[in-house]
């Protein structure tokens, strides 16, 4: 029997710190690399469910996230799940339809209300509050939190995946069964970690600010697609009954200039004439940010080995309306009970890993392909008109866009 004295065992302990292990003894479940909604839901469900996990990110929380801030049916369902709408409820706009305009002045709306068993309303609150909620929600489940922790690459072996990380100054090393990505367009990491094709689509940008004093907000989130941003979009999401979040969201800008071009954009939605009269007494408060979206699901590559990409970081971005929250807890959700059932195998085997995107694609990618091809339409206008017009007109047209956009089914059952 070998014998390791209390010297020799201090030794080890300063050696695993020095070469930037927490620890050698522990081997976490899952890893899961940012916390955000898909990777606190994710890691929630993790941790409901038995598995040992370890949930990191790169900021100190609470944080703020440049977004849309609306939750769709399919989220509000997930926090259904979490035991957290309550809470979630108490900070955000209650609305109930989304309301599309045209260049013209024409709108058709879509409700919330489609489906028996889904909610009949959409929240819309700042992920500053937000995302901080879900990750205190993983954390009472039982994941492990470690932040301002920068993952720089993760290396596969066999039978585990080591996370390079760091924090602060120090280098550190953890150690996982399986990885979650879930940094959203972080393009970096999705390429080192060969979740990335050397010919992916460029990312959609889209820049937002918060107004305060806005008049004539109502009961609704409203959509534009104005002659200024398409094949993009404008959008007003009302946070409270006077407050918004106003922005835009276009196609890729390739120029050194895209992030004054968004802005110019932005200026340009914002003297639009019915939005301009909302915006006669507002002010806006804090910067205007800018941030990209990634929409590409229908081609995105989501399984490497141990490594899987989950919502944004695998593409789960409605492209014509930039909503993606709903989509990115309800991917992390099917993540963690897909894994959950391969941890329960006696000897799980990673080539199984693949299911998961067998999984996604069954529940997501038609819908994905439509949204392209809607998409790739409304860039002329006559076919714009056209699919306007038969959305206005046709009782089918319109519930089968509302399902589209607001109320895909949950996956009962991954």
């Amino acid at each position: 029997m070998l014998i390791i004295s209390q010297t020799d065992e201090k030794r080890a302990g300063e050696f695993r710190e020095i070469i930037g292990y927490v620890s050698l003894d522990r081997e976490f479940d899952v890893i899961v690399v940012g916390a955000g909604p898909a990777g606190s839901a994710a890691a929630f469900f993790l941790a409901k469910g038995g598995l040992d996990v370890l949930l990191l990110d790169k900021s100190e929380f609470p944080r703020d996230k440049t977004c849309g801030d609306a939750l769709l049916p399919r989220a509000i369902e997930v926090l259904k799940e979490m035991d957290v709408l309550a809470e979630v409820e108490t900070l955000a706009q209650k609305v109930s339809e989304m309301e599309f305009n045209d260049p013209q002045g024409n709108q058709f709306v879509v409700t919330a209300n489609t489906k028996a068993g889904y909610a009949s309303y959409l929240l819309v609150i700042p992920r500053l509050k937000f995302d901080d909620i879900l990750r205190q929600k993983a954390l009472e489940a039982g994941a492990i939190f470690e932040s301002s922790c920068h993952v720089m690459r993760t290396e596969q072996s066999a039978d585990r995946v080591v996370v390079s990380a760091q924090i602060g100054q120090t280098p550190k090393r953890f150690l996982a069964k399986v990885v979650l990505i879930a940094t959203g367009a972080n393009i970096g990491l999705l390429r080192s970690t060969g979740l990335l094709k050397p010919n992916a689509k460029e990312p959609m940008l889209a820049v937002r600010a918060y107004f305060e004093n806005v008049s004539g907000l109502g009961d609704k989130i409203q959509v534009y697609f104005d002659d200024h941003v398409l094949p993009g979009y404008g959008w007003i999401f009302p946070i409270s009954k006077s407050s918004a979040n106003i922005g835009i969201g276009l196609k890729a800008l390739r120029s050194n200039d895209a992030d004054d071009s968004l802005r110019s954009a932005l200026g340009r939605f914002l003297e639009r004439p019915d939005v301009k009269k909302m915006l006669a007494g507002a002010n806006q408060v804090g910067p205007t940010k800018s941030y990209p979206l990634r929409a590409d699901f229908a081609t995105a590559l989501i399984v490497s080995g141990r490594v899987i990409a989950i919502g944004e970081a695998a593409g789960m971005v409605n492209p014509l309306t930039g909503d993606g929250i709903d989509l990115a807890m309800d991917s992390g959700r099917i993540a963690a009970l897909f894994l959950k059932k391969w941890f329960a195998k006696a000897n799980p085997n990673p080539v199984e890993l693949k299911q998961y995107d067998r999984i996604l694609r069954n529940q997501f990618q038609r819908r994905f392909r439509i949204f392209g091809l809607c998409n790739a339409l409304v860039k002329y206008p006559f076919m714009f008109r056209a699919i306007f017009g038969l959305l206005q007109k046709s009782v089918k047209a319109n519930r089968f866009a509302a399902e589209l956009v607001m109320s895909q089914p949950i996956l009962e059952d991954a």
